[in-house]
Formats: structure tokens, C-alpha cells, sequence
């Protein structure tokens, strides 16, 4: 295959088993977290961090100008665009850090909140710090060292929100752990990352380079900018609208909804992003990518959204207590929008990999602008009714870009209509016996963990089952493809250390 090396796809999927791996461990981490600082603190406190960081990660899109991506995707990569790069990002944050500090007390006044102010203060030195480590996140990605990515990640939030968070939440800072945790997390990530991928310090801009890289780097941050928006415009409604209190609450129902679409979205940016990038001149292996992308991603989502709603009280009071029930509707309804958050990622994927960034960008445009008026119009029936409002946001969104992602896959609405069958098929088997099981155990009065763990287990034995007996019907060959060869991957990830360390135990 022309510009493929033979070991592609294995690369690949070895990157995705690692990057699973570290998906899964700073998933379980940051459950265990959650579980521990919603005991700690109160909604409020989480509220107003939510309305800090809606400020830092707004202007935060400003200060990256989409060098990151382009690194990433550019074909042929130059010392002078990896110094042009970094330069650019570092100066670009410090700009947009220090107005971000200078404004700090008029977005205090509109949220109605001097507070948080200083807060803002302290979370726009995150700029700076994520900036300086955007490049050697870049050129590990790009050379698929993804292993390295997974420790930065998972070490990161280990040190930042585990260790600095929750304990400065037991010595009573209340809402300021949240931001401590938040800065260290980001110089430890930071950190991690140059040390994986050394890059010079050495500053300068080649005007040429800048024109390259910003060229690609202009349309993903346009991008970034419509989807922040988007993504943050529901909290900037419940924080302006209902306050910092209901906005505590709504803050952990779609971090729990999003939780997983997001972690998701690092698999297939991280992973995916540099291998699709390498397949964007041959239309047939792209074709036949999408087609699997979509497929997997929707055995895993609507299954998985499924059992969303279903255990939806039962997670809501097994992680975060019987004072945070206000969380459960909102977050069911969220579920709801589960599949349209989580699919329109994978084309936003092959989208960007392919360049076609500046279409991509134009899609974008409607989905803020629907996310703040739905969510507008919810706030009368409260944090339930602006959740409502995001789902059928996403629910358009995710037409449009899968529309634009069909299109630079070349494949058919038909080809992706039938790529989904064996995902619904499984979906309803898992919906239920997942009824069926969660019914006994509320007729049993048990404890809400043990409603979840029979939940889990009774949903473990039917997928086994019916994986065993009707694999066909339940995973579709995409999905069959994918078991046969990430269990190769994995076994390939687990092999190469062992090789690399022979040489030397012989000598």
C-alpha cells in the first residue's frame, strides 16, 4: 500500500490498546476522585470552578491557534516548524493569559460572582503551561508513541486532582483544590511530556512555517472555537440563568454524560488522527476505515447508553451521595444524547485527517448557536429542561458532520445505515436483560452499588454469550475484524518489551 508501511495497522491498533489502557486507568481514577470530592465539597464549590474554567478554556482556544493539529497532520515536518510552533503557541498563550487576568473582574460581573475572579486569575497561568507541553504532545502522537501520552495523562491527573486536590479539599480550601489541582495537573502533564520527547527551548518563528502551519491550524481553531461554544454554552446558561448552585449540579451530570464521549474522543483523536492522516490518498482504505469506525463505535455507545439510563440513580448515589439525587434526571436525559456526542467525533476524525477542515468549520457555526438558544428556552423547566436542549442540539450537530464525514469517506448513507445493525441488535439484548436484572434488585431494596455490580455482571455473562453463539449477528464483521485484530495489537504490545530487553540480557 502506497505510503502505508507494512506494519501500519499494527501500530495502530497497539496504540490503541495502550491508549485504552490509559483511558480506562484515569477513567477509574477520576471516578474514584469524583466519588471522594463530592463528599467534601458542596455543588456550590463545584460551580464556581465550572464558571472559572468556561473563562480559561474559551480564550485558552486563541492561545493554541490549532498548531498542535498541524503538526500532527502536515506531511512533511521541518525543524523549523516544530521551533515555530512552539514559539508561537508559548507566546500566543502568555498574550491571551494575561488579557484573560486583566479581564478577570468584568467576567466576575457578568456571572455576578466576585469570587471567581481570582480564580480566573490563577487558572489562566494553565495557558502558558499547557502551551508549553502542546508540541511535545504533538510530535509524540505524531511519531504514534502513544504509550508516553498515556503515562503524561494518567500521572498528571494522578498527582493533580488525586493527590493536590483531594487534599487540599480535606485541609478545607473548599472550591480552590479544584483550581490547585487544575494547575498542577497541567505542569506535571507538561512535564511528563518533555521528558518523553525532549524539545529545544530555543525560540524563533520562520514566517513561512507560521504560514504553513496556521494555514491547516486557522480552520481547527475556528473549529474549536464553535465547538467550545457549544460544549460550554449549556454552562454558561445554567451559571448566568439559575446559578452557581444549580450549575453545581448540572456541572457533575454532564461531566458523567461526557465522561466517556471524551475519553473516547482521546482514543480516536489520539490514535486515529496520525493514522488516518496517513491514509487520506487512498480512498478504498479510508472508505474501509470509516465503515469500521463507526461500526465499533456503535458497539460500544449504544449499549453503553443503554445502561446509562437505566442505572442512572443508582451510579448518581453510589459516586456522589444521597444529597447530589438533583443530578439524575438531568444526567438520564443526557444519556439519551450519548450516541450523537460520541459518533459525530469519529467523523469529526477522518474530516480533519483529510484537510478538510475549513467544511468542517462552517458545520460548526449552527451548533453553538443551537446549544445556547435550546438551552435558553430549557431554563424554565430548569437543569432538566437546558439538558433536553443540548440532546436535540447534538442531535443536529451529529447530522451534519456525519453528512461531511460520509462525503470525504466516500460511503454511502446505506453503507453506514448497515454498519450500525449489529450495534442496535446488541443495544436492545443488553436494554433488557439490564430491566429485567435492575427490577430484581430494586425489588430487593439493595444497595445502590450492588444494583449496579448485578447490573454489570448479568450484562458481562449475556454479551459473552451471545458473542459466543451468534458473533455474526451481535458484532457484524467490522466488529469480528476488530476483536481478531486488537487481541493481535495487545498481544504485539505485550511482546515488544520483551524483544527490546533481549539483547540485553544476553550480553
Amino acid at each position: 500500500m502506497k505510503g502505508v508501511d507494512p506494519g501500519f495497522t499494527l501500530r495502530a491498533l497497539q496504540g490503541m490498546a495502550w491508549t485504552g489502557g490509559g483511558v480506562a486507568a484515569e477513567m477509574t481514577l477520576q471516578v474514584v476522585v469524583i466519588m471522594i470530592l463530592a463528599r467534601l465539597l458542596v455543588p456550590a464549590d463545584f460551580g464556581l470552578v465550572s464558571v472559572a474554567l468556561v473563562a480559561t478554556g474559551f480564550v485558552g482556544i486563541f492561545g493554541e491557534l490549532g498548531l498542535t493539529p498541524a503538526v500532527i497532520q502536515r506531511e512533511r515536518l521541518e525543524p523549523a516548524h516544530i521551533r515555530t510552533a512552539f514559539t508561537a503557541s508559548l507566546a500566543f498563550a502568555l498574550m491571551i493569559g494575561t488579557s484573560l487576568w486583566v479581564l478577570s473582574p468584568v467576567i466576575a460581573r457578568f456571572f455576578a460572582l466576585p469570587t471567581v475572579a481570582p480564580m480566573i486569575c490563577v487558572l489562566a497561568a494553565t495557558l502558558s503551561i499547557k502551551a508549553w507541553g502542546s508540541v511535545p504532545s504533538a510530535l509524540l502522537q505524531r511519531a504514534m508513541r502513544f504509550r508516553a501520552v498515556c503515562v503524561a495523562n494518567v500521572v498528571s491527573y494522578l498527582v493533580g486532582f488525586g493527590v493536590v486536590g483531594v487534599g487540599m479539599a480535606v485541609a478545607g480550601f473548599g472550591a480552590w483544590s479544584l483550581v490547585g489541582a487544575h494547575v498542577v495537573q497541567a505542569f506535571v502533564q507538561g512535564l511528563t511530556l518533555h521528558i518523553a520527547w525532549p524539545v529545544s527551548h530555543r525560540l524563533g518563528v520562520d514566517r513561512q512555517a507560521l504560514r504553513e502551519l496556521l494555514s491547516y491550524g486557522g480552520g481547527v481553531s475556528f473549529a474549536r472555537l464553535a465547538n467550545y461554544l457549544a460544549t460550554r454554552g449549556d454552562n454558561m446558561v445554567v451559571g448566568y440563568a439559575l446559578g452557581p448552585t444549580a450549575l453545581g449540579l448540572y456541572g457533575p451530570a454532564y461531566h458523567l454524560m461526557a465522561l466517556p464521549a471524551d475519553l473516547f474522543q482521546r482514543i480516536v483523536q489520539t490514535v486515529l488522527f496520525p493514522a488516518v492522516a496517513r491514509l487520506q490518498t487512498e480512498p478504498e482504505r479510508l472508505a474501509a476505515a470509516y465503515r469500521r469506525g463507526v461500526a465499533v463505535t456503535g458497539l460500544l455507545v449504544i449499549p453503553g447508553t443503554m445502561l446509562a439510563i437505566l442505572l442512572a440513580p443508582e451510579v448518581v448515589d453510589a459516586l456522589l451521595g444521597p444529597r447530589w439525587r438533583g443530578v439524575t434526571a438531568p444526567l438520564q436525559i443526557l444519556a439519551a444524547g450519548m450516541f450523537f456526542r460520541v459518533g459525530y467525533k469519529m467523523s469529526v476524525v477522518f474530516v480533519k485527517a483529510t484537510g478538510a477542515v475549513y467544511p468542517f468549520a462552517l458545520r460548526q457555526i449552527p451548533y453553538p448557536v443551537m446549544v445556547l438558544s435550546f438551552c435558553w428556552l430549557g431554563t424554565r423547566w430548569g437543569i432538566s429542561g437546558v439538558a433536553a436542549g443540548v440532546v436535540a442540539a447534538l442531535g443536529v450537530h451529529y447530522l451534519l458532520l456525519t453528512t461531511l464525514g460520509l462525503r470525504v469517506a466516500r460511503l454511502t448513507i446505506r453503507e453506514y445505515v448497515l454498519a450500525h445493525r449489529p450495534a442496535l441488535l446488541l443495544g436492545g439484548a443488553v436494554f433488557v436483560q439490564a430491566w429485567i436484572a435492575l427490577s430484581g434488585a430494586r425489588a430487593g431494596h439493595l444497595a445502590p452499588w450492588a444494583s449496579v455490580a448485578i447490573v454489570g455482571l448479568s450484562t458481562c455473562v449475556t454479551t459473552a454469550a451471545l458473542i459466543r453463539w451468534i458473533p455474526v449477528s451481535v458484532l457484524g464483521a467490522e466488529g469480528l475484524w476488530f476483536r481478531q485484530s486488537l487481541a493481535r495489537g495487545i498481544a504485539g504490545a505485550g511482546r515488544r518489551p520483551r524483544v527490546m530487553a533481549a539483547p540485553g540480557a544476553g550480553r
